[in-house]
């Protein structure tokens, strides 16, 4: 029975959503041990998954106080974690660090969903220990083959999404394959990680200069940007902007600093790239695509991202409707507000819409769909663009720079304040829900 039919029936409820987690009856007193040991390893989870410093700390205060009534402080750095319970007798504390950064989509929803589980003491603190641990270790969903696939398929729909011309199409398919299997060396030599998206932004530099000339009228960057989608470091400085923006100075300014370096590493690997190229051979640009790409670039970005960064199962539909979202609400910005406050309004409305659909019941929780939309509101093409006109034009080029910094902060308030919207939508449901049980 599809929900529309429920609803008729008036079992939408029932049928359609998830159930709310319930406390579990059994769940006796914790140990402050326990409680710790939790709050440590969901909170290590939480920053290996990128969610920023001021949402983890704020969570981490939420289930402690489902679990005891003692005081819970809670210290949270991209890098560090310090958890601490002041109870009657003494402050008992544990300290953690991340031992990686997953991009795991499958992680982050396992993550998110054993937070909303804790905070309404669902489940017992040992439980969510043993799948935290669980989840931190899960290998990627799909083989080297699938994931390279992925990023051939990510690479093309993030260039629809730039408009760009009929022959950079197959330029975007190629250099995703090129890329990506440069990065697929970082599995088996993770050690080398750091010189891998530098060596993959060298590499398509080269590999368009030679040839692919006849794509490049469109502009160089342009047509290097969705290749090098996967190693733009966009959510890494909207997150720092969020942090910033919500006196987490420390966090944001480290993150944004950390995003800053990623750029100019792929500048550098970009130059380079151009001076073993050789300069790029003048082409006349060919006829753009319609006003229909970023749609359709939407959903093959969503199929893409789907099998790249491991997914959950079942995830594919509700990514793909929240990318159509984010890129709506970001046109919409774009033509009746200004084009770099775009991101503003498709930030603002996909938070809200990522709330929402995350109740329903075969869809993914709501960090999945918002990883998934960030990435599509273009602050990394965007900035990267711009990084590489300032190392390469000079005052062009930080004006440019200028612009995708204003982008990126839009992006982020727009963010805080869909959080808002959220919050305040669901106080007044409850507000409503319990005058009518009155």
């Amino acid at each position: 029975m599809t929900c529309i039919a429920a609803l008729r029936r008036g079992s939408f409820k029932r049928r359609c959503l998830k159930e709310r987690p319930q406390p579990l009856a059994e769940v006796g007193p914790c140990s402050d041990e326990e409680i710790l040991t939790m709050l440590r390893q969901l909170g290590i989870a939480m920053i290996e998954t990128g969610q920023p410093t001021n949402l983890v700390e704020a969570e981490l205060r939420a289930v402690a106080a489902a679990y005891t009534p003692s005081e819970a402080r809670v210290l949270a750095f991209p890098t560090y974690l310090m958890v601490q319970l002041d109870s009657s007798s003494q402050a008992k504390g544990q300290v953690d660090v991340p031992s990686r950064a997953t991009a795991q989509l499958d992680q982050a929803g396992e993550v998110d969903t054993l937070v909303q589980l804790a905070k309404a003491r669902a489940v017992t603190p040992g439980e969510v220990v043993a799948r935290a641990k669980a989840a931190r270790a899960w290998p990627p969903r799909f083989g080297p083959l699938v994931t390279l696939l992925g990023h051939m398929i990510l690479t093309l729909g993030f260039g629809l999404a730039l408009q760009p011309t009929w022959a950079a199409l197959p330029a975007y398919v190629l250099l995703g394959f090129v890329v990506g299997l440069v990065l697929l060396l970082g599995r088996w030599l993770p050690s080398a990680n750091i010189m891998l998206p530098p060596l993959a932004a060298a590499s398509a530099t080269v590999l368009t200069t030679w040839f692919l000339a006849e794509s490049a009228g469109d502009g160089l960057f342009r047509v290097l940007a969705p290749a090098l989608i996967s190693v733009l470091p966009g959510v890494t400085l909207v997150i720092g902007a969020v942090e910033l923006t919500s006196i987490q100075v420390m966090s944001g300014s480290a993150r944004l600093m950390y995003g800053a370096a990623q750029l100019l590493l792929l500048a550098l690997g970009v130059v380079v790239g151009a001076r073993i190229a050789g300069p790029l051979p003048h082409m006349p640009p060919s006829a753009r695509l319609g006003e229909w790409a970023p749609y359709a670039g939407a959903v093959v970005a969503s199929v893409g991202f789907f099998l790249y960064k491991s997914a959950p199962k079942g995830s594919l539909p509700a990514i793909a409707a929240t990318m159509l979202v984010a890129l709506v609400g970001q046109q919409l910005g774009g033509k009746y507000v200004d084009p770099m406050l775009a991101g503003f309004l498709g930030a603002l409305v996909v938070v809200p819409f990522a709330q929402f659909a995350g109740r329903f019941k075969r869809v993914p929780p709501p960090m999945v769909l918002l990883v998934a939309a960030f990435w599509f509101l273009v602050p990394g093409a965007f900035s990267f663009v711009s990084v590489a006109e300032a190392v390469t034009t000079g005052a062009g080029g930080a004006r440019a720079l200028l612009f995708a910094v204003i982008a990126v902060f839009s992006i982020a308030l727009g963010m805080l304040h869909g959080w808002g919207v959220d919050y305040a939508a669901v106080g007044l449901a409850n507000a409503l829900r319990g005058r009518r049980n009155r």
